[in-house]
C-alpha cells in the first residue's frame, strides 16, 4: 500500500477565505450595536491619542470575540468541514489507501 496526498488544497483555501469573510461580516454587524450599548452603559474611556478628549467605548474586543466565535461555529457546523481532508491536503497528515 502506498501513501497518497489528497489534491484538495484549493478547497482548504476556499474554506479559509469563507471563514475570514464570515468572521468579518459577523464582527461588522455586531460592532455598531455594541458601541451604542457600551456608550449607553457608560463603559467608556478617554482617547489619549487625540488632542480632543473623546470618550470612546473601551470593551470593543467583545465584538471581535463574538465575530470570531460565530465564524468558527458556522464553519464547524458545515458539511464542508472534514478534519481528515483539511489537514491531509496540507501534507502534514496523509491517508493510506
Amino acid at each position: 500500500m502506498g501513501v497518497r496526498r489528497m489534491a484538495a488544497a484549493p478547497l482548504v483555501l476556499l474554506e479559509s477565505v469563507g471563514l475570514m469573510f464570515a468572521a468579518f461580516l459577523a464582527t461588522y454587524a455586531i460592532m455598531p450595536w455594541l458601541i451604542a450599548a457600551l456608550r449607553k452603559a457608560e463603559i467608556t474611556g478617554t482617547d489619549v491619542h487625540k488632542q480632543a478628549a473623546l470618550e470612546i467605548p473601551t470593551m470593543g474586543g467583545i465584538g471581535v470575540f463574538v465575530g470570531f466565535t460565530a465564524a468558527m461555529a458556522s464553519f464547524a457546523s458545515t458539511s464542508a468541514f472534514d478534519f481528515s481532508t483539511s489537514f491531509a491536503s496540507t501534507g502534514f497528515i496523509t491517508r493510506r489507501v
